[in-house]
């Protein structure tokens, strides 16, 4: 028979024992979940284009600079070569991006009114959209500087002697924030919503007409807009090329710009950057990670069993001694009666 000394020693080692499983089931969960979460990643990939310099395309006329382009028509169409030396495999989304002061200054920063932007028209404007507020006693929609200089270069790509590439002008941004159109649908079109209010003074179409092609992408929720109007961004959305072609492959190809957004406005420096990103998954980490929250929650099985084990045996042998307590009460009771 083990003695007192021996049990309290088995006792302990038993304790332990659970209390790893607990411990090591933890660490393996954590750790394995981990390794699932890293076994996910995007690649990415961009290739850069600077087209400030971009000569007009005319032909049989010797080239003018788009930036020193003074003639009437305000639009000057320019066309970039470039080669692409390896493919942009995913998606493949095209931003433009400005010098990073463009929209840095304090005042023009202000100029907005966010009640506005988030589908709460009001005939009166926010005070900080002045000089962008009215427009022959119409309230502006949106209002303010920033919205008034929105960037409207415009881009296509194709390859030398093909026809245009198809594009799509959403699906760019993860999140729209707080932008949102007041409510309309179909039997009642988001031009009526704004038939009260002036398009910015600067534009020259509406805000129902950014996207022809998806009137879902239209309004303060187009998708271009909302880049624009997102000043912390460096780098604005322009359009998202078509899955179809599985990313953009290597080879020439050749960028045609509507050179369009006035120099007097801006005269820095312009780029599109190409930014193709793809997911996959590390095989061997992915393994790796099931296989330790596996172990984990086996651990973690086993120190619950064990403690809904002990708890059943506490509450059993409580039991016993409350039935041998009472027995012992009822036989001392009965013990002195007869010696009554």
């Amino acid at each position: 028979m083990p003695n007192q000394g021996q049990t309290q020693i088995v006792t302990r080692s038993k304790l332990c024992i659970i209390a790893l499983s607990l411990i090591f089931g933890i660490i393996f969960v954590a750790v394995g979940a981990k390794l699932i979460q890293r076994s996910s990643r995007t690649e990415s990939k961009e290739l850069v284009i600077d087209y400030t310099n971009c000569m007009q395309h005319v032909f049989n006329q010797v080239g003018i600079r788009c930036i020193d382009y003074k003639l009437p028509d305000p639009v000057c169409v320019c066309q970039q070569a470039f080669e692409v030396p390896e493919p942009l495999i995913g998606d493949v989304v095209l931003y433009y991006e400005l010098d990073s002061d463009v929209q840095s200054k304090e005042s023009y920063l202000k100029s907005r009114d966010d009640l506005q932007l988030s589908g709460q028209l009001s005939q009166e404007p926010a005070a900080q959209c002045e000089p962008y507020r009215y427009d022959n006693g119409k309230p502006i929609a949106p209002c303010g500087e920033i919205a008034d200089t929105l960037f409207t270069d415009k881009y296509w790509l194709r390859r030398p002697y093909e026809d245009a590439m198809n594009v799509s002008y959403d699906g760019m941004l993860k999140h729209k924030g707080n932008y949102r159109n007041p409510q309309w649908n179909n039997s009642y079109p988001l031009e009526k919503v704004f038939k009260d209010f002036a398009k910015p003074k600067s534009w020259t179409h509406n805000i129902w007409e950014l996207d022809t092609a998806n009137v879902n992408n239209n309004g303060f929720e187009n998708e271009r807009f909302i880049g624009w109007m997102d000043t912390t961004l460096k780098r604005k959305p322009a359009w998202r090329l078509d899955s179809s072609y599985e990313g953009l492959q290597n080879g020439s190809y050749v960028l045609r710009i509507e050179y369009s957004y006035p120099p007097s406005k801006y005269n820095g420096t312009r780029k599109v950057v190409f930014v193709s990103s793809r997911s996959f998954q590390d095989s061997s980490s992915y393994g790796g990670g099931i296989a330790m929250v596996v172990i984990g929650v086996l651990s973690l099985v086993i120190f619950l069993a064990a403690i809904a084990f002990i708890t059943f045996i506490y509450w059993s042998n409580r039991g016993k001694e409350t039935e041998r307590d009472k027995e012992t009460e009822h036989n001392d009771a009965i013990g002195g009666l007869m010696n009554l």
